[in-house]
């Protein structure tokens, strides 16, 4: 198993916890009318498979087998494929039982990916569009050698 912190990361805007939870709410307002005072859950698959594809036009959103993409993580978003996939394994436990930890970690995962999709998708894209090769245009670090906050990640 590679090690986690000496593999290379694409280096993001960072962005404060209060940024985030700002950007979230006012996301969730405009896109399901949600009301931030009642404190109701959301139907994060909705959001995740019909909202966001809505708000990142040309986003493919889905479930897959992520080990064939040659990993072992339960969600992979790619900017440079402009394709953001939940482990289907962890799917079809959640949809086994809805109640289970497994369904409140696919759920995570899921709202963790739209994360990567609103924030970081429109970001690395601008870096893949500037070169024609794509590749040589996309400043990527070390984990152990950048701050946390630039870490996609984090």
């Amino acid at each position: 198993m590679p090690d986690f912190l000496s593999s290379e990361v694409p280096l993001v805007r960072g962005l404060s916890r209060k940024k985030i939870e700002q950007d979230t709410k006012l996301l969730l307002i405009r896109t399901l009318s949600f009301d931030p005072a009642s404190c109701s859950a959301i139907d994060i698959e909705y959001f995740y498979e019909i909202v966001l594809p809505e708000i990142v036009p040309g986003l493919e959103t889905g479930y897959a087998d992520l080990s064939k993409f040659g990993i072992s993580a339960l969600g992979y978003t790619d900017a440079s494929e402009f394709v953001s996939y939940v482990d289907k394994r962890l799917y079809e436990a959640a949809v086994e039982d809805p109640t289970s930890p497994e369904a409140r970690r696919f759920r995570a995962t899921v709202a963790h990916e739209c994360g990567h999709c609103f924030y970081h998708i429109k970001q690395l894209k601008k870096f893949y569009s500037l070169s024609l090769n794509s590749e040589s245009s996309l400043c990527r670090r070390k984990r152990r050698d950048i701050p946390a906050y630039l870490d996609p990640e984090w």
